[in-house]
């Protein structure tokens, strides 16, 4: 196999295996983003054990006192707004078995690797430039996307600040640290 073509998937790898990583890091340890969310859980006696441990916060509710019984029926699958007399709310509903951990890591895992296959592409064609400018390309990259993202979500969908915010900062810091080790170690300049 050509040596560039080896580089470039090798980058790729490094990068989504590096994003996966630290996404899981920024989620599990960072004050903003996903941990910033509430929890609430309003389920039956026959609620599934991933959901019963919930680490952070969580508001516990009698079954079917923040819904109706055709909430799961009408709303699975589906971007949904919900309007009372005082609140506007957005409500993304998947059902639990959407969350199998095997499944939805597998996914998170192609999400950063096809992620990877970008920022490696971005370096290969940028190989020519300093390092510092091949990963301030990266981090700016990082933060339009992020911004785009988020940014319109925190206006649009009205995601807090911690969260959004957050998510961007993560993105930044995420993409640059994999940048760097794939330009410093791999696709040197």
């Amino acid at each position: 196999m050509n040596k560039s073509i080896t580089k470039f998937l090798l980058s790729a790898l490094v990068a989504g295996v590096m994003l996966f990583f630290w996404s899981g890091f920024a989620q599990a340890v960072l004050p903003w983003g996903v941990p910033s969310a509430k929890v609430f859980l309003s389920q039956s006696n026959a609620q599934t054990t991933a959901f019963k441990t919930h680490p952070g916060q969580v508001n516990r509710l009698k079954s079917n006192e923040l819904t109706t019984p055709l909430f799961d029926q009408n709303m699975v699958n589906e971007v949904n707004t919900l309007m009372t007399d005082e609140t506007f709310s957005w409500i993304i509903t998947k059902p639990l078995s959407y969350y199998n951990p095997s499944e939805y890591l597998a996914r998170e895992a192609f999400t950063q690797l096809a992620i990877g296959l970008g920022l490696a592409l971005v370096l290969v064609f940028t190989q020519a430039l300093p390092l510092k400018n091949r990963l301030l390309l990266i981090a700016t990259a990082a933060l339009c996307g992020g911004l785009a993202s988020f940014g319109q979500m925190y206006n649009w969908w009205g995601l807090t600040a911690g969260y959004a915010f957050g998510m961007v900062i993560n993105m930044v810091v995420g993409w640059t640290l994999a940048g760097f080790v794939i330009a410093r170690f791999i696709v040197k300049s």
